[in-house]
């Protein structure tokens, strides 16, 4: 129970921090939306055994974070929700990958383990890059830069239709677990025996509650298409600072500064 109303106040505190106001937050909404995608993709293309290049992409985020005002706490335990699917995603490869990489003194480490600990890293980096996105910029907004972008206008209406009903889904899966604990109030939680029906009415109760909202939404003239408009387009200091930014989130990936540094130092 005190799990479902921590992710339903993740959503809230998402909004709240998005409402804030900050040199990130002031920024128009496209260059965010276009640099985080861009990000996404440079870390996604790093090799999977250049762990030392990908350091470097740490300090994108970072510089952000801290021009936004936002706190690195709550976004790395966000983030950190999905550290055990990644885990879970590179474990094969430190098993069927044991060829040496290079020795710690007695340990010997193998690339099996070098690509594990790569995607770990990079699975923190891009959640945490999507996740400061969106505490720095309202969904609507968000929304709004897609559709400017030229994205067709069913995946945003996807988008944002979903990133909404999260929290309703949530909702009813509060008050099936509220209503099952009151039956059950010796269980520790859902019993393994009741899981299989308790997700089906869970499944159905949404489905009902879909086409309430549905009701709700053609009563005000929904019409199939999204009432949210473009966004006001970008100015020349805007695109500027949009490729700025990208040629920066760039060089990491085009040189190695991590062994650049190290021959410096040495």
């Amino acid at each position: 129970m005190a799990n479902l109303r921590e992710a339903a106040d993740i959503f809230g505190r998402m909004e709240q921090l998005a409402a804030e106001d900050s040199v990130i937050h002031r920024i128009h909404p496209t260059p965010k939306v276009v640099l985080t995608l861009f990000y996404i993709l440079v870390v996604l293309s790093f090799p999977r055994y250049g762990i030392s290049r990908l350091v470097p992409m740490l300090f994108f985020p970072a510089i952000a974070t801290s021009m936004s005002g936002t706190s690195y706490g709550p976004l790395l335990k966000r983030a950190a929700f999905a550290l055990p699917f990644a885990a879970a995603a590179g474990l094969g490869n430190i098993f069927f990958n044991r060829e040496p990489a290079f020795y710690l003194s007695s340990i010997t480490v193998t690339y099996g383990m070098l690509s594990c600990l790569s995607l770990i890293i990079k699975t923190l980096l891009t959640v945490f890059a999507a996740l400061l996105l969106a505490s720095t910029t309202p969904f609507v907004k968000i929304h709004g830069s897609l559709v400017q972008m030229r994205v067709p206008e069913i995946i945003g209406l996807q988008l944002i239709l979903t990133y909404r009903y999260i929290s309703v889904l949530l909702e009813e899966a509060s008050k099936m677990y509220c209503a099952y604990s009151l039956r059950s109030a010796e269980q520790g939680g859902v019993r393994l025996r009741d899981m299989g029906s308790f997700l089906g009415q869970m499944i159905l109760r949404g489905f009902d509650r879909a086409e309430r909202v549905y009701a709700a939404m053609k009563c005000r003239g929904f019409n199939g298409a999204s009432s949210i408009g473009r966004a006001a387009p970008m100015t020349a200091s805007g695109v500027l600072l949009t490729g700025a930014v990208a040629a920066l989130i760039l060089v990491p990936r085009v040189c190695n500064i991590s062994q650049l540094i190290g021959k410096f130092i040495g």
